[in-house]
């Protein structure tokens, strides 16, 4: 089967599902599928390239708020229909992407919900600001996506409960995100203090402001504890 992947990113640089569409990606292959990648490029032009073995094609993407999605959009469609007659199957990957126009079967893993996020969202800077103000932008797109999709996943218990709240779906199937538990595992350590560690966008959605509140009151009780983001 060859599967086209949509996503708003792909490695190297990137965040966390970018990197769980790429070794998604690379799971399927050893299965025996053919994957294409459809992401985010510059503002120039679409180019493409190989990770890995897996093709990926960078589709021209402009910073425009509040329409920049709606813009992304008519560029991917352009490079999605240049290829769609070697495609079995849509996967697409929400939050932040626009929908493409395809009879073809199509899933959707929601990774957040975007009407929850923005709800939840403190806006402490110029880009929480503008996420703000263009909520029904963001949350019309994310129901379009959806509105298409043949299948939806869900990454938790959580998010499933979100889509029922607050777009009234209620067959999403829950996939959590695997783990190396090889490569993740607890250090070998003799010491006796202990290490909190952070790891993830320095974003205030991710609760960083309260870890940080927090802190302060658990090293006054209790100094040799340390904080590492």
């Amino acid at each position: 089967m060859h599967i086209c992947m949509i996503t708003k990113e792909f490695p190297i640089n990137c965040g966390g599902l970018g990197y769980y569409v790429y070794h998604l990606s690379q799971k399927l292959v050893e299965r025996g599928h053919k994957i294409t990648v459809l992401t985010r490029g510059s503002w120039k032009k679409n180019y493409y390239e190989e990770i890995d073995g897996i093709p990926v094609y960078r589709v021209r993407f402009i910073l425009s708020y509040p329409f920049h999605l709606q813009l992304h959009g008519f560029y991917l469609n352009q490079q999605f229909n240049f290829l769609k007659s070697g495609f079995d199957l849509v996967h697409f990957h929400n939050p932040s992407i626009p929908l493409v126009h395809t009879s073809l079967p199509t899933v959707v893993t929601e990774h957040s919900i975007i009407k929850s996020f923005i709800k939840h969202l403190e806006p402490l800077d110029l880009f929480s600001l503008l996420l703000k103000m263009s909520s029904p932008v963001y949350i019309s797109l994310d129901r379009k996506v959806l509105g298409r999709a043949d299948r939806i996943i869900a990454i938790s218990r959580t998010c499933a409960e979100e889509l029922k709240t607050f777009y009234g779906i209620d067959n999403a199937m829950v996939v959590t995100n695997g783990v190396d538990t090889n490569f993740f595992a607890p250090a070998k350590s003799k010491k006796q203090s202990l290490t909190v560690l952070y790891v993830g966008a320095l974003t205030t959605e991710k609760g960083l402001p309260d870890l940080i509140r927090a802190a302060t009151y658990v090293c006054q009780d209790y100094p040799d504890i340390k904080f590492i983001l």
